[in-house]
């Protein structure tokens, strides 16, 4: 990623280059690809809202339709948007409601908003009941608020946060993945991340579960 203009930490990308995959055109000097960051230091609330506005995609800058092959193959996924997504799904984990398993989860969802042309940052944690099979999981909870927010978007990257004994990684249950699966597409990446936001693993929805029951199937 090279940019012509950068501030931080609040970090206003004027010019952006290195979009896309390798090969595919590079936007040019005078292209506008706008990203408006709050800044993602450690002292923002945990209660901050739900979502949050992450990049503004200026008209004269490539169509969402040309960015959409390359967007999970972005260098970096645009770094500052990954960090601050890392950053979202550890400080939404502290509001988990876990006070059966003591098992907290946090996730946030970079996705394209299907009302305007922005990239959204989605959020949600676990929810348990005293009535087990009635709490919840972090990754439907974040689609709730991303279908509530900004109409039925597409995924373009998943981070997962959660602490293990061991250190080990976690990734979303089966039937999670399925959920996140009708709005993402194989190679949708997907974090594992610990509360202390140390990254653990990196795939995509493809590896997690490739054999996914998807909308064409129902074509004859």
């Amino acid at each position: 990623m090279n940019s012509s203009n950068f501030f931080g930490p609040g970090v206003n990308f004027s010019r952006l280059n290195g979009l896309g995959k390798p090969g595919a055109p590079r936007l040019s000097d005078t292209s506008q690809f706008a990203i408006k960051v709050k800044a993602p230091h450690l002292g923002t609330p945990a209660g901050a809202p739900t979502r949050e506005l992450i990049a503004n995609i200026a008209p004269t800058s490539p169509t969402l339709e040309s960015i959409k092959a390359s967007a999970t193959t972005v260098p970096q996924l645009q770094r500052h948007t990954l960090d601050t997504a890392f950053l979202r799904a550890a400080e939404v984990r502290e509001n988990a409601y876990a006070v059966y398993s003591g098992f907290k989860v946090g996730v946030a969802l970079i996705c394209e908003s299907a009302n305007s042309n922005r990239i959204a940052l989605c959020k949600g944690c676990n929810v348990e009941n005293a009535s087990y099979p009635q709490g919840w999981c972090a990754e439907p909870a974040a689609i709730s608020n991303m279908i509530a927010e900004h109409g039925p978007s597409r995924i373009i990257a998943v981070v997962l946060c959660a602490d293990t004994e061991d250190g080990t990684p976690v990734t979303p249950c089966g039937g999670c993945r399925q959920k996140l699966m009708e709005f993402s597409a194989p190679d949708t990446k997907v974090y594992s991340i610990n509360s202390e936001r140390k990254l653990l693993l990196e795939t995509t929805m493809g590896e997690l579960l490739p054999y996914a029951f998807t909308a064409n199937r129902f074509v004859k």
